[in-house]
């Protein structure tokens, strides 16, 4: 009922990790229908996608690169009109991080171009996996933004990385974003306008206020200040009266946060709020178990859950 309340009061977007557009294996189709029921149950229009792959007779828990063929764009074209289809709605997909390229016949902006364009589908603009492509493949990182289709860039994501060497770059979402990454970001800004923009942080996450600072950079963005051009025609609101706010998804073991910019685009997503206090939830089971037994540790449970609901509601009435 919480969940409902709050997808009639702030825009969501959804952002998926197991599609696997790009797989050799057959596109999971109940899965998909499942999401689109969970989309049309709480009324949320976008859905977006990387650009990978991540099963083979499995899931393989990370993301793979596509070879950059023909035969591959053809492929993955086809998968997301059937997604698009089922769902009936327009996804974007996220240009991925990769440190192979088999098989290719083509660059990594050809295919991303091509892809886009035979599936008719939006981007989800990674401005970190941009930068780290950059270094690992040699290319300008702003030839690269230039070269795409931009009027389909429905929103944009911004991260950390490691440095493993000086010509390879790990896309890790486990470090603060460095300054050639924030200059990429208010170069797209100067490009797309003050777009929504997503922090991610998976691990290695720091105390609460110094993550605030970080994405708070985002609002601070020279470019995002004075460039407050609408958001594109695809990133639907019609929350006009709201103002701007943080978005916190926490999928798996990660954190990541939303500001936009626009009073006319604001989100949440409640879904990291559940996550919050299901986290808090285990980890007081874990402690309970091992300090208490029996009738005492059904207290001490009872005392923390209560606690947590607080804190729980407090961080709601926040919002």
């Amino acid at each position: 009922r919480q969940f409902r309340e709050l997808a009639q009061r702030y825009k969501f977007v959804t952002h998926g990790l197991s599609l696997s557009i790009g797989g050799p294996d057959a596109l999971d189709v109940e899965f998909v229908k499942n999401v689109k029921t969970f989309l049309d149950e709480f009324g949320i229009s976008d859905y977006t996608e990387h650009l990978s792959y991540c099963t083979d007779g499995g899931h393989l828990y990370d993301l793979m690169p596509i070879p950059f063929t023909d035969e591959a764009v053809k492929h993955v074209a086809a998968r997301v009109n059937t997604v698009q289809d089922i769902l009936e709605r327009t996804i974007a997909l996220e240009n991925v991080s990769f440190y192979a390229a088999p098989f290719a016949d083509m660059s990594e902006i050809e295919f991303v171009n091509a892809v886009l364009a035979e599936a008719n589908c939006d981007l989800l603009l990674d401005v970190n996996n941009v930068f780290v492509n950059s270094i690992n493949h040699s290319y300008q990182p702003k030839e690269f933004i230039d070269a795409l289709p931009l009027q389909r860039v429905r929103y944009i994501h911004i991260a950390g990385h490691y440095d493993e060497a000086e010509d390879l770059r790990v896309d890790t979402h486990g470090s603060d974003v460095i300054e050639p990454v924030w200059d990429l970001l208010d170069y797209a800004y100067s490009k797309l306008g003050a777009i929504p923009t997503l922090l991610e942080r998976d691990f290695n996450i720091p105390p609460l206020p110094q993550l605030l600072t970080e994405a708070a950079r985002i609002g601070e963005s020279k470019n995002c200040l004075n460039r407050c051009s609408p958001p594109p025609k695809n990133w639907r609101s019609n929350k006009s009266s709201l103002p701007p706010i943080y978005v916190r998804r926490i999928k798996t073991r990660r954190c990541r946060i939303l500001k936009t910019d626009d009073c006319k685009s604001t989100a949440i997503c409640f879904t990291t709020m559940c996550r919050i206090f299901w986290r808090m939830v285990f980890r007081c089971c874990a402690a309970c178990s091992v300090r208490n037994t029996g009738t005492q540790w059904c207290a001490t449970f009872t005392a923390a859950i209560n606690a947590i609901v607080r804190c729980f509601a407090t961080f709601l009435k926040n919002f």
